[in-house]
């Protein structure tokens, strides 16, 4: 371990390991801070948002926290992996798409490729939260022992209380919902049959309905007013399943809006009465918090709008497919 000290600044630790940052944040408790990007730390101690703390806890020696890597049920991502490498990685891309584009639409440039995905979740604001609700993402934490798995909607509902908490987030787990990938013996019989095709096939997927977006004050790099996250399936008779909306923004905590999924769940997406029943369910449930720059109302009208459009979008879609199939 290493120590780092400079004038009139915090004092910064090089743990090479999980249970040595675990421990210095239990001795250090409210006077030290974990960090590895620091780009909205900054921004914070900068705007005198925030104090810096006496110690920093720099996780960039350790290893194992950053990259994307794919299972049989689940994608795991590091959180240590800049957003950046979030946005780029094509497993990322293919199983979780929502939260790529949320990535992209983060900052500028020059911060993704230095804030983790793991600082954005921390913030308990971060735009990358309702993309990641959406996907029934877990969030993995060491807590000095072991390593234990809590959903991400149940930490947000209950970070406050671990706010003194040294446990450390290391992995952010997202199942592959839906989607079943090839057993060897299944990937060997089709390499034999495709003999130079350079791409695994996958196994099945259902058709889904999938968006994610953002409203700023200006077109990029810019903090969001409003961020929305919708997720679900469509059955092959085209009706709605497994819905999952989440909405946030500004200082708004992420959260489910759990009225509009009881709209959506079920319902046809052809149904003509579907996308205002969804919008007067998005304006009654979802209860943000509004400043100088863009008040209560208006953010509530946005979030109803987006959603709303998104699904309009997916049957529009849909209903193009099908005649494209009839001709």
């Amino acid at each position: 371990m290493k120590q780092e000290y400079r004038s009139s600044s915090p004092a910064v630790w090089y743990p090479h390991d999980t249970s040595e940052a675990w421990r210095l944040k239990e001795a250090f408790a409210a006077d030290s801070q974990y960090i590895a990007g620091g780009t909205l730390l900054r921004t914070w101690w900068e705007s005198g948002t925030a104090e810096p703390p006496r110690h920093l806890i720099s996780l960039n020696s350790i290893p194992g926290l950053s990259g994307v890597t794919l299972h049989e049920h689940y994608l795991m991502i590091g959180s240590q992996t800049t957003l950046a490498g979030i946005r780029y990685n094509t497993a990322a891309a293919r199983y979780a798409p929502l939260l790529v584009e949320a990535c992209r639409v983060i900052a500028a440039p020059s911060v993704r490729n230095l804030a983790t995905i793991g600082g954005n979740i921390s913030s308990m604001v971060g735009d990358s939260l309702p993309a990641l609700l959406a996907l029934h993402a877990d969030l993995l934490w060491f807590n000095g022992s072991q390593t234990e798995a809590v959903p991400l909607e149940a930490w947000l509902a209950e970070a406050e209380t671990r706010s003194g908490s040294a446990a450390l987030l290391t992995h952010i787990r997202i199942p592959l919902h839906g989607i079943r990938l090839k057993t060897a013996e299944e990937v060997v019989h089709e390499k034999r049959l495709y003999e130079g095709d350079d791409v695994l096939p996958v196994g099945y997927e259902v058709k889904r309905l999938s968006a994610y977006d953002k409203v700023g004050r200006r077109e990029a790099f810019t903090p969001s007013v409003v961020t929305t996250a919708i997720m679900g399936d469509i059955t092959e008779e085209g009706r709605l399943a497994n819905v999952c909306v989440a909405a946030g923004g500004g200082q708004t905590p992420p959260s489910r809006l759990r009225a509009p999924e009881s709209v959506l769940e079920g319902r046809l997406l052809s149904d003509a009465e579907l996308l205002h029943a969804l919008y007067e369910a998005v304006y009654t449930d979802f209860d943000p918090v509004g400043d100088a720059f863009a008040g209560r109302e208006y953010r509530r009208l946005t979030a109803a709008g987006l959603l709303t459009a998104a699904v309009w979008k997916s049957a529009k879609g849909m209903a193009r497919e099908e005649d494209s199939g009839c001709c």
